[in-house]
C-alpha cells in the first residue's frame, strides 16, 4: 500500500521522503508516512482510535509549523461507511484522499 501511495505522490510532487519525523509542540516526536514537498502525508485505517490519534498528532504539529506544511491523509476505504464517517471528522484538519482513488489511478 505504501508503495502505491509513494508512486501516486511521485506524480504530483518533486521531493518525497518516507517515514518523516517531526516534533510537535508537546515535545512528542511524530512519524508521518511521507513528506511530499511541503505536505505531510499519512496513511490511516478507518477507525475511531486512529482518527483520535491523527487529530492529536496533526494539532500538535500544526502548533509548531503553522502555515509551513499542508496535511493529507490517505484513508483505507475498503469499509466505505466507516471511512466516510472518519473522513468527515479528519477533513477539518487535513485533505482526505480515499485509498481506492490511489489504487485506481495506478
Amino acid at each position: 500500500i505504501l508503495e502505491d501511495i509513494f508512486n501516486y505522490l511521485r506524480k504530483q510532487y518533486d521531493e518525497i521522503k518516507s517515514d518523516y519525523s517531526i516534533k510537535g509542540m508537546s515535545g512528542t516526536e511524530y512519524q508521518f508516512s511521507f513528506l511530499a514537498d511541503d505536505t505531510l502525508v499519512d496513511f490511516a485505517t478507518a477507525h475511531s482510535n486512529t482518527t483520535g490519534a491523527l487529530l492529536r498528532k496533526i494539532h500538535d504539529v500544526q502548533n509548531i509549523v503553522r502555515d509551513d506544511y499542508d496535511f493529507r491523509i490517505i484513508i483505507d476505504d475498503h469499509n466505505s461507511n466507516t471511512a466516510k464517517k472518519e473522513s468527515k471528522i479528519l477533513a477539518s484538519v487535513a485533505h482526505m484522499i480515499p485509498l481506492s482513488h490511489i489504487q485506481n489511478a495506478a
